[in-house]
């Protein structure tokens, strides 16, 4: 009867605690106002939020401010920053008192508890987490500046693609795009894609002149001209954005039928031919960049020996089947001049047996750059006294 008569009491209790929880009002979290976080009024110029906002950022960044609260602050600053900066977004938080970021709040408030000063950031849009060792990756080494630019790298983009970052010191979401950046650098660079970083508190002459006003962009250049990267910052999108600068032509696929007026083409083009022999649809990526960047000098094409058309050639020229295969012809189109074959192969291996290769046995001297290539002038220069 004892345990009963518990059991009896504590049930309304419980009871009553229920409702006077259900029926007491929520305390709804403070609304996100940009103008207090930036301390500026309703009346403030761009100037002036611009000039606040640089100085709040700098005191409140990350890197530089050890207050445990300095991250949460600085998206504040940032995000505050992105909305009165822009007329539009402006003007809808004048009229309406709400921002984007407020809404979607109010709307997923029940699923997220740890939202914190009614701030949220989707950090699913930009596919991966916040992360502050991320920013330890340096750009140093590919920073850009406008003479380097002109000088070198422009030039360089008729033998190579370029992939271009445009960054600042005091830009959030550049911040956010680093793991992905550095991760296609590390798969890019090997491949022989050049890589820049323009940071516009620096170098605003050159963001100006890339056609660059807004950070971080990404832009890709290849025979001086320059496409911007208008797709979420994935590294895939990445990769096939700069595959995709490369012209559409500098690869021909090869079969049974149309090898031997591929590699006769060598005596209307004056160029040695190279047949890569692989067993993957489509024509592999450094490839590719090797056929771009040795396009004056030699033809390329592409033999996809898992396909049944190509049988005859991977017979003819005794192909290993297990691993990728180039081979490079000259004047005598039913012997290679020389041969490679190897697992995996790497861009040092193809670059030094391509450039070994790249003129006929007796080319035709058909202008002054192939002859000065092939009979380079030596230079003498008198000595100084």
């Amino acid at each position: 009867m004892t345990r009963l008569a518990r059991v009896s009491l504590v049930l309304p209790l419980t009871g009553a605690l229920y409702l006077l929880l259900l029926n007491s009002p929520v305390e709804p979290a403070a609304e996100f106002d940009p103008y207090k976080v930036l301390g500026v009024t309703k009346k403030a110029s761009q100037a002036e939020i611009k000039k606040v906002y640089k100085r709040l950022a700098r005191e409140w960044h990350p890197d530089k401010n050890k207050n445990p609260e300095a991250e949460d602050t600085f998206i504040k600053i940032t995000k505050s920053y992105e909305i009165l900066s822009n007329e539009d977004k402006r003007a809808n938080y004048d009229r309406y008192g709400q921002t984007d970021e407020s809404q979607l709040y109010s709307q997923q408030q029940q699923q997220r508890h740890h939202f914190q000063d009614s701030f949220y950031f989707d950090e699913s849009f930009f596919h991966f987490s916040f992360n502050k060792g991320s920013r330890d990756f340096a750009d140093s080494k590919y920073m850009l500046h406008y003479a380097q630019y002109v000088n070198d790298v422009v030039p360089d983009s008729f033998r190579r693609p370029y992939l271009i970052k445009i960054t600042s010191d005091w830009c959030f979401n550049c911040i956010h795009i680093e793991p992905v950046w550095k991760e296609t650098v590390q798969e890019l660079e090997p491949l022989g894609v050049g890589i820049g970083v323009v940071d516009v508190s620096y170098e605003q002459r050159l963001a100006n002149h890339l056609g660059a006003h807004r950070t971080p962009s990404i832009l890709g250049l290849i025979n001086g001209k320059v496409t911007f990267f208008h797709y979420a910052v994935i590294r895939e999108h990445l990769r096939q954005f700069v595959e995709n600068l490369l012209p559409q032509r500098l690869v021909e696929k090869v079969t049974d039928k149309n090898n031997l007026q591929f590699l006769n083409g060598w005596r209307d083009e004056n160029k040695p031919h190279v047949l890569l022999f692989d067993q993957v649809p489509v024509v592999p990526f450094l490839y590719k960049l090797t056929a771009f960047t040795y396009k004056d000098y030699i033809r390329f094409g592409y033999v996809d020996r898992g396909l049944s058309e190509t049988e005859n050639l991977v017979k003819q020229f005794n192909i290993n089947t297990y691993a990728p295969t180039m081979l490079i012809f000259k004047e005598n189109t039913d012997k290679p001049a020389d041969i490679i074959q190897a697992r995996g192969m790497k861009k040092q291996i193809i670059d030094e047996f391509v450039s070994n290769n790249k003129f006929l046995l007796v080319p035709r001297l058909v202008n002054q750059k192939l002859f000065d290539e092939l009979c380079p002038v030596k230079q003498f220069h008198r000595r100084r006294k």
